[in-house]
């Protein structure tokens, strides 16, 4: 087509690019400076851009060029809804010109708004940002720890979807956002995930879920959790039947991403299934993705419901997943998360002292622990308070009060040993 072949030229694509830039630049710092140029026209000129660029197939050379054009347009998007005047018209400090010029916009951006729904520049901004390319989603899948959470989760694109989704849902606009994920949810439920769905199918419901947790403050008054748990339990249901490379991975890991978001409006009597959910998650059977993906609400959970009884009947069986997981994760970033949320749940263990660590897993961290590692030695530091909270629950204050096991005792005697060579100018037992 032509905007494929004009895509392919460097010239057109570089001004083209700089135009839209310097554009998005000169709305945001003069919105009230463009009632001359018509708000409705400047912002359908972005809604044409969007729509027009958005799923065209470029290689990949020239790919950053097409993502910086869809994020300065929905950049543009973003600007309009976030100011006020366009919203909801003048304000007191507006006098003179700037006021006329004020009406003028409101009027000119009401226009805009009753020929483009939210619900459909909601959908645009989905498709533009949130889709995912397929290669990309195979490559994550071949090695998800560089994003836990996800594919291109913090690229600027990504980022700039999720603030025009975020300010679509702005007063008094707010209603119409949270009435279109309605709907959408009531149409994702209406047809149940499987683990061999197509990948566009899997696409629909990955951005459902990415506007669930964008969305959070405006769907917390209007969806309750138990009515959300309903929607996300079918796709937890797909973990033990995913196949390695299958797109339906996404659905888990996003989901996680949710629950992060959600977790401090948990009903106390909605924190077991969640838990429990997340305990399957972060289980040996599951993938590693979704393992991974566990880590990050677990963490928040935990800050938020740190006394809550549900944790008694899991939180022995998260330790040793975790520490599963440990062992076969490679990232230093990753090793420190699972070494920390390890830490807090012996803590909170040895209030009563029920966990009793097995000598495979004192040998895994000693193996961990004599690893090279360079810089500020995170992963040494976060293993020193995982064993300082393993010897907690023999303290003779404690009660009960666990023997203090020979591997404990072996490992804790290595780790001073080596810390004490290190002070003496040495190298840790095993390092080169």
């Amino acid at each position: 087509t032509h905007s494929q072949q004009l895509i392919q030229c460097p010239f057109f694509l570089k001004n083209l690019k700089s135009v839209l830039k310097w554009w998005a630049l000169l709305f945001h710092a003069h919105p009230l400076a463009f009632a001359a140029a018509n708000v409705n026209a400047v912002l359908h000129c972005s809604v044409e851009v969007l729509r027009t660029l958005t799923g065209l197939n470029v290689s990949p050379e020239m790919r950053p060029w097409l993502e910086g054009l869809l994020r300065s347009q929905l950049l543009m998007l973003s600007h309009s809804f976030n100011t006020v005047t366009f919203r909801k018209g003048p304000q007191p400090n507006h006098q003179g010109a700037a006021l006329e010029a004020a009406r003028l916009c409101h009027s000119q951006f009401g226009d805009f708004l009753r020929a483009h729904s939210v619900a459909d520049l909601c959908e645009l901004a989905c498709r533009a940002a949130l889709r995912l390319p397929q290669e990309e989603v195979q490559t994550w899948l071949s090695e998800p720890e560089d994003q836990l959470l996800g594919p291109q989760c913090q690229t600027e694109l990504h980022q700039a979807g999720e603030a025009c989704i975020k300010a679509l849902g702005q007063a008094p606009l707010d209603q119409a956002l949270v009435e279109h994920i309605a709907k959408r949810m009531q149409e994702e439920t209406a047809s149940a995930p499987s683990p061999n769905d197509s990948f566009d199918v899997v696409m629909r419901k990955d951005m459902l879920l990415s506007l669930l947790a964008f969305c959070h403050s405006q769907l917390t008054p209007h969806l309750q959790f138990q009515v959300m748990l309903a929607f996300i339990l079918p796709i937890a249901h797909l973990v033990p039947h995913l196949q390695p490379q299958a797109p339906a991975m996404l659905l888990p890991v996003r989901l996680c991403s949710v629950l992060r978001t959600w977790a401090a409006d948990i009903p106390s009597d909605a924190l077991m299934p969640v838990l429990q959910l997340l305990q399957a998650f972060l289980s040996a059977e599951s993938p590693k993705a979704v393992r991974l993906a566990a880590l990050s609400p677990l963490r928040v959970m935990l800050e938020r419901f740190s006394d809550h009884e549900a944790w008694t009947q899991v939180q022995g069986q998260l330790i040793d997943s975790s520490l599963a997981l440990l062992s076969m994760v490679t990232s230093p970033e990753v090793q420190w998360r699972c070494l920390n949320l390890v830490n807090l749940f012996l803590v909170e263990e040895a209030e009563s002292g029920r966990y009793q660590v097995t000598e495979r897993t004192m040998q895994q961290l000693l193996e961990l622990w004599r690893r090279p590692e360079e810089g500020e030695f995170l992963i040494r530091h976060a293993l020193l308070d995982v064993l300082r909270a393993l010897v907690l629950m023999s303290c003779r204050s404690r009660s009960p009060r666990l023997a203090l096991s020979p591997p404990l005792l072996s490992c804790c005697l290595t780790v001073i040993s080596d810390c004490y060579a290190v002070h003496r100018g040495g190298n840790f037992s095993g390092s080169k």
